[in-house]
């Protein structure tokens, strides 16, 4: 609608590039304020009734759902914008998870995290000597990257933030320049 900062409609341009359900969300509000803008349209082409009782009568049996869409359609946008907006910055389900992960010697079972969700990984250094840049990459199953961050260190950890992951089983793995230091398994549920 051309009523933000170019900063602001290209922080909103790009979250939506990457959330499929800001996208879904979007694409529902623009078909309602197209069915909003073509409802208001046609009640707008209707004969008035020139008689008070007419009038009296008319608005008696009128819906009280047709009414909604004889607001104006600034109003209309601007609460389809408003929404829009509440979603953009407080996307649903946009949990927060810190997740540890462990190295596996033997039979334990890798790390539980919670699908759909931010993930916060804490990547032990403990026993390491690496000092140059830290790099994580999460790996599905079959072995495809599917993200690849920096990493900070910080206490004794290299702290990393992933985006959401779908369910299943993946690797996280630490490098430091080219070498491997640390692979973790990770069960997203």
């Amino acid at each position: 609608m051309g009523r933000l900062s170019e900063l602001e409609n290209e922080r909103i341009e790009e979250h939506l590039l990457v959330c499929h359900p800001c996208q879904d969300l979007l694409t529902e509000t623009d078909e309602f304020i197209g069915v909003a803008r073509a409802a208001t349209h046609e009640f707008s082409l209707k004969p008035h009734p020139t008689s008070e009782l007419a009038e009296s009568q008319s608005e008696q049996s009128e819906k009280w759902w047709r009414k909604l869409f004889a607001i104006p359609t600034p109003m209309v946008a601007a609460a389809a914008f408003a929404v829009i907006a509440f979603f953009v910055f407080n996307p649903r389900g946009s949990q927060v998870s810190t997740v540890e992960l462990q190295t596996l010697r033997g039979p334990e079972a890798p790390t539980v995290a919670p699908a759909n969700a931010t993930l916060n990984l804490r990547l032990s250094l403990r026993a390491l000597e690496s000092q140059g840049p830290l790099r994580v990459e999460i790996a599905n199953a079959s072995g495809q990257i599917v993200e690849t961050m920096g990493a900070e260190r910080a206490d004794g950890l290299a702290i990393a933030k992933a985006n959401a992951l779908g369910t299943g089983l993946y690797w996280v793995r630490l490098y430091s320049g080219d070498e491997l230091l640390r692979e973790y398994g990770l069960n997203v549920r």
